[in-house]
């Protein structure tokens, strides 16, 4: 058996937040991408950074991925 322990955090909370508003799909619909671009739509996109800049204070986006990969257990279960 195998126990992780995470300390509690206000990115789960947030997350939860965004996807019951539903904040990713009206993001997409109102601020489409221009064609050019490939990958995470700017909705999910967003998800992702709002609790990042939230919690670690800082608001690149350079630093989302690194910060993801600290907190794989929220944002898996998110």
């Amino acid at each position: 058996m195998t126990i992780t322990h995470e300390r509690p955090d206000d990115s789960p909370v947030l997350i939860a937040l965004l996807l019951t508003m539903r904040v990713a799909a009206l993001i997409d619909q109102h601020c489409p991408t221009h064609g050019h671009g490939t990958g995470v739509r700017r909705g999910h996109m967003l998800v992702g950074w709002l609790p990042c800049m939230v919690s670690a204070g800082d608001p690149r986006l350079s630093h989302v991925e690194p910060w993801g990969a600290a907190h794989p257990h929220p944002l898996r279960r998110s």
